[in-house]
């Protein structure tokens, strides 16, 4: 999966923190 922030996607971290992130999201519009 590729976005805006494509060229840091193989730190973990960043990795971790998008996906967080996006979770997050579809957490908050499903509830």
């Amino acid at each position: 999966m590729k976005d805006v922030d494509g060229n840091r996607d193989r730190d973990p971290e960043c990795v971790f923190g998008r996906t967080h992130g996006l979770l997050n999201n579809l957490l908050f519009h499903l509830s």
